[in-house]
């Protein structure tokens, strides 16, 4: 190709570049994992795929060229390697999303939440950015493309619903927001034990959204809420929340995530309270998202299961 006079430029490399820095096309997937056994091409007849329906509707109003059926098979793929929401017993699955920056990461973890619900997950906590703006932006990506209205009227005028993204599309199944993009001056919207308390929305009925910062205090106060559940049990001297299968998103997981320390005995902060937190749901699945997974892929495969840590008492 003759763009610059006099100076040839290899049209394959040119695409590439294009590619890599427009964020054109639908690309590829590639996977690793163990011996997971797939199951939901057999399950998708038993599946009422609503919600992902919706949010398929709500990409294409919102822009045309938005590569859905890429979206689709990318989910479809996550989705599988997560366990099957309604099978019995105890499980905890643990993996990770790798995408490039700005490759749309956001747009694959919503509709991930959509068909993941769909399939019977009960209960959704995304873990997101570590300061206020960012929980906020998250929250509000949620409200749009998962909750279908805005959650800060919801919580805080007691059940007022305004329509917001795909909540002009009808469906059967209500998703109630426990965070909101709501922020005032000592208060922005995140977990509060006051405002939950307040609001009376049950968990393991319908499915419930939570959008916290990653934050030590943020933590520690939602786990204390939800070892208080009445849905608890202690099962082996262990604090378990019994049949509310969990999806937890750690959006940027590469950052306070990580637990950087080589002495097994010894954790970092954020990363135990996220372990504390994935130890009381008897069922759940965890999914970190990054674009830079290097720390992620270095942590240390050994660990002491008998640690133990005191929060709220």
């Amino acid at each position: 190709i003759d763009i610059i006079p006099g100076q040839q430029i290899n049209k394959e490399d040119l695409f590439e570049v294009l590619m890599s820095d427009l964020s054109i096309g639908q690309g590829s997937i590639t996977s690793m994992t163990d011996d997971i056994e797939p199951w939901l091409n057999d399950e998708k007849v038993n599946i009422d795929f609503e919600l992902w329906n919706r949010y398929k509707l709500y990409l294409k109003e919102k822009d045309k060229s938005f590569p859905i059926p890429s979206l689709d098979d990318f989910t479809d793929k996550i989705l599988d390697k997560c366990v099957n929401p309604k099978q019995k017993g105890s499980w905890d699955r643990r993996g990770m999303v790798v995408g490039h920056v700005q490759s749309g990461k956001t747009s694959n973890y919503v509709g991930l939440i959509n068909k993941a619900t769909d399939a019977g997950y009960k209960l959704i906590i995304v873990i997101a950015g570590s300061i206020s703006s960012l929980r906020r932006q998250t929250q509000e990506r949620i409200d749009s493309g998962y909750i279908g209205r805005n959650s800060s009227l919801y919580l805080r005028n007691k059940g007022e619903s305004r329509i917001k993204g795909v909540g002009r599309y009808k469906v059967n199944t209500d998703i109630y927001p426990l965070t909101s993009s709501y922020y005032l001056k000592g208060d922005e919207g995140d977990f509060s034990t006051k405002q939950l308390y307040n609001s009376n929305i049950p968990i393991g009925k319908n499915p419930v959204v939570f959008v916290i910062k990653k934050n030590k205090t943020i933590l520690e106060n939602l786990i204390d809420w939800l070892s208080h559940n009445e849905g608890i049990r202690t099962i082996e001297d262990r604090m378990k929340l019994m049949n509310i299968p969990a999806l937890i998103i750690d959006d940027e997981s590469d950052y306070a995530s990580v637990n950087t320390t080589k002495d097994i005995n010894e954790v970092k902060t954020i990363n135990k309270l996220i372990r504390v937190l994935l130890s009381l749901f008897d069922q759940n699945t965890f999914i970190g998202y990054t674009a830079t997974p290097y720390a992620n892929l270095f942590i240390s495969q050994e660990y002491n299961n008998d640690l133990t840590t005191y929060i709220k008492g």
